[in-house]
């Protein structure tokens, strides 16, 4: 994120920015259950299931106005994962698409004044050999 630098001097900015950068690494763990639809041609389905990540890895900005709101990232977050998806058969090929969603129970980070969360969603195509 592009920061202004301000001051006493210049509150509404002194023509400067700064880049805050952080980034947190988790291992994410999850048991889906899935109900299955099969026909001919394509396997429709849904999944869902429960979600755990731990985190592995935090890169902290080089700015250290934000180092202490940063080491308050939560390390463990609960969630749920659902979605849908298909498989298609195409001559001996077996095509894959889904879309997920990732909704977590635990925020990255809250505070009176500020909530930070991590919901996702994901789009994969693939190729079942």
């Amino acid at each position: 994120m592009e920061l202004p630098v301000t001051s006493l001097t210049y509150p509404d900015g002194s023509g400067d920015y700064f880049t805050w950068d952080t980034r947190v690494d988790y291992f994410d763990l999850s048991v889906l259950g899935k109900l299955r639809f099969e026909t001919s041609d394509f396997v429709p389905y849904i999944l869902i299931g429960p979600r755990v990540d731990f985190e592995i890895n935090r890169y902290q900005s080089q700015t250290n106005v934000f180092n202490i709101f940063e080491q308050e990232f939560n390390e463990v977050l609960f969630g749920i994962r659902t979605g849908a998806g298909s498989e298609f058969n195409f001559y001996s090929t077996k095509l894959l698409i889904e879309i997920l969603f990732d909704f977590n129970f635990t925020k990255l980070y809250e505070s009176e004044y500020l909530k930070v969360s991590s919901d996702s969603f994901d789009f994969r195509l693939g190729i079942m050999f």
